[in-house]
């Protein structure tokens, strides 16, 4: 674990290969800086990037795959309820966005309710 004064930030840098090492890097990292037991019977919000009603294919918006990784170490942590939030900037289609992301039809969702 790395040692900061509490009134410091813990920023952690990795290299991951894939989005299928997502999970097992993020839980390392969360061990790494401390921060595990701060996840324990909270809500926490996700806040992704939706830029452009785009796929994701195209890597203009955080990638569902890294969104459900996310979601799993945060389940796995302790985390009583998980939202997702986004407002698309100043072009006003966030719904537009969740649509075409295909964040809406529950392509973030890992599994059960989020």
């Amino acid at each position: 674990m790395i040692e900061r004064k509490e009134s410091q930030a813990a920023v952690s840098i990795r290299k991951c290969e894939g989005y299928e090492f997502a999970e097992e890097t993020l839980m390392r990292i969360s061990e790494e800086i401390g921060v595990s037991d701060n996840f324990k019977n909270k809500k926490i919000l996700l806040k992704v990037s939706l830029m452009l009603s785009d796929i994701p294919e195209k890597a203009i918006n955080t990638h569902p795959e890294f969104v459900r990784a996310v979601i799993r170490v945060c389940r796995k942590l302790g985390s009583s309820t998980i939202y997702i939030g986004e407002s698309s900037g100043a072009y006003g289609f966030t719904k537009e966005a969740f649509r075409i992301s295909g964040a809406a039809g529950g392509r973030y969702r890992d599994r059960g309710r989020i």
